[in-house]
């Protein structure tokens, strides 16, 4: 499975979860998702997550999602670069998402980060998804 491939099955399972309002998921893991659900954890818009082996070598991720007043937390979790379309910027060219209240998620040469830590690296890089 490509990187962007696991990153749509994150993002698609965790919208549709918010949406029917369960409480965790299961989903593939590797590298790549953890440091989106590593920022997700740290940005507050999860409430956990937990990796653990099912079998020797295949890792699984179970998620525990986060809902404020009985609202999903996330309000929008969107795809930016598809494997058909790789978007990559650098930190200087990217403008704030929703003023600032949302953030974009980079693959940079310094691992998966935010956008405002990518401006404080000076680094650019892939833009994976869109969080608000």
């Amino acid at each position: 499975m490509s990187t962007n491939h696991a990153i749509s099955a994150l993002i698609s399972s965790i919208n549709n979860a918010g949406a029917v309002k369960k409480s965790t998921i299961n989903l593939p893991f590797n590298n790549i998702v953890g440091g989106v659900l590593k920022i997700l954890l740290d940005e507050g818009f999860i409430a956990s997550y937990d990796v653990y082996e099912e079998r020797p070598n295949v890792k699984f991720v179970r998620i525990a999602l986060k809902y404020v007043k009985g609202k999903h937390s996330i309000q929008e979790f969107k795809v930016v670069s598809t494997p058909g379309k790789r978007i990559y910027s650098s930190s200087q060219t990217l403008l704030p998402y929703y003023d600032s209240l949302g953030f974009y998620i980079f693959s940079t040469s310094k691992g998966i980060v935010t956008d405002n830590v990518a401006r404080q690296l000076n680094v650019g890089g892939e833009i994976l998804c869109k969080v608000f």
